[in-house]
């Protein structure tokens, strides 16, 4: 688990305690729970192979018998792949070089000095790059706090009891919706989350059904009827299994 937060998302691995305390015994579940919050096509090291059962079957497979996959995948970027390709090609050439003439080794290792030049350069612009971006990230952070600061302390009382009538009127405007829940799917003894009629369409979830079982929804449609009932809102939300 720690392999998969380090490669998805290194700042939720501190959750892994809780999820060796929950899912003991329950390995698989905890794999595939992972691999459906977190590998989905969009983000960063999306795998259209991992999240299936059997690559997972055979993940924890290697991981009990120590081989630690996820780990020793490559992780490079493109640049450094190239730069870590050229010194393989490097070194494959020098075996070479004893072979040929002594004036092809002087060109040869010349051609290998400019592009590894060249890789280093890249990768010294990338770094400069990032290092300018995080300066200007940390300005736009302080400024935004002293905007937030600011706009703190001209807050006075009646705009704290306008803050208080626009949640007071959002309730009373929640009273005055009639939800409709059409769940494609045959088995009707599952608990939804309370949070549904929030939820945009689109969103996809993840909840307990029978005996334990992992069922993943997704909102297809939500539509809302404001002409049937005056005075009312009949919203009905289109959910599907995924």
């Amino acid at each position: 688990m720690e392999d998969l937060y380090d490669k998805y998302n290194h700042t939720k691995k501190s959750d892994v305690p809780f999820l060796l305390k929950n899912y003991n015994g329950r390995e698989f579940e905890a794999v595939k729970t992972f691999y459906f919050k977190y590998n989905f096509k969009g983000s960063a090291n999306y795998d259209s192979r991992a999240g299936s059962d059997d690559f997972i079957k055979k993940l924890i497979e290697n991981y009990s018998n120590g081989e630690r996959t996820i780990k020793t995948q490559n992780t490079l970027s493109p640049e450094e792949e190239n730069f870590a390709n050229l010194n393989s090609v490097a070194e494959k050439a020098n075996v070479s070089i004893k072979e040929i003439a002594e004036s092809k080794k002087e060109e040869l290792a010349k051609i290998i000095s400019e592009n590894k030049k060249m890789f280093e350069d890249i990768i010294a612009e990338k770094q400069k790059h990032f290092d300018e971006l995080i300066l200007r990230m940390d300005a736009v952070i302080k400024e935004k706090s002293s905007q937030i600061e600011e706009n703190i302390k001209k807050i006075d009382v009646d705009s704290i009891q306008t803050i208080i009538d626009s949640i007071s009127n959002k309730k009373n405007s929640e009273e005055h919706i009639e939800l409709k829940i059409n769940l494609d799917y045959e088995e009707t003894d599952i608990e939804l989350p309370k949070e549904i009629s929030v939820m945009a369409a689109g969103t996809r979830f993840l909840i307990e059904g029978p005996n334990k079982k992992l069922l993943a929804f997704e909102i297809k449609d939500i539509f809302c009827d404001y002409v049937t009932a005056p005075g009312k809102c009949l919203k009905e939300i289109n959910i599907q299994r995924i």
